[in-house]
This record gives C-alpha cells, sequence and structure tokens, in this order.
C-alpha cells in the first residue's frame, strides 16, 4: 500500500493559522444599558423598590433592603477578585530540549 500523500506549502511561511482570535477589549462586562446594568446598579443604590420591579417580586421592601448590601459587598469583591485574576496571568515561554 502506498503512503498517503500530504500537501505540502509551496514556500517556507505558507501556513495555516488555528489560533482563536484574542476577544476585544471589554468583551464579558456588564454593557450599559442591558438587564444586568439596570439590575446591579438599583443594587448598588440600594433601591430595593427597582429591584423587587426588576425581580418581578411584591415589593415588600423589608426582605430586599437587608439583602442589598450583602449583594453589594459581593458583586464589589467579585469585581475586585477578577481584576487581582487578571493581573496575576501571565504567558511565558520555556525552551524544551528534545533528546535525540
Amino acid at each position: 500500500s502506498r503512503p498517503r500523500l500530504v500537501e505540502l506549502p509551496t514556500y517556507a511561511f505558507q501556513r495555516d493559522r488555528y489560533w482563536m482570535e484574542s476577544a476585544p477589549e471589554g468583551v464579558g462586562d456588564i454593557i450599559p444599558g442591558s438587564a444586568d446594568s439596570g439590575f446591579w446598579d438599583a443594587v448598588e443604590r440600594g433601591d430595593a423598590s427597582e429591584v423587587a420591579d426588576l425581580l418581578a417580586l411584591p415589593a415588600d421592601g423589608e426582605s430586599l433592603t437587608a439583602v442589598l448590601p450583602a449583594l453589594s459587598a459581593w458583586r464589589r469583591r467579585d469585581r475586585e477578585w477578577s481584576a487581582v485574576e487578571g493581573w496575576r496571568y501571565r504567558v511565558a515561554w520555556s525552551p524544551v530540549t528534545v533528546a535525540s
């Protein structure tokens, strides 16, 4: 049986690119004017009636008023942690010696 034929590049630098493209700056951020944005803005302001409206909950207020500071603090910690994680990530290349 004959070996399979493989296409070779016509010159040294011809190649296909299989790397994923980098995400544009800000991808994954909350988009201003989105439902998430409105929700977190209301949480940060401590506006229990608006949060109740967004979640379609009865506007009794007491339970939401009690939980809004905790949600706001959680969101702040999450954002800070995400920023720190971004600083810790670093691409580093190490030479590899191939045994012959």
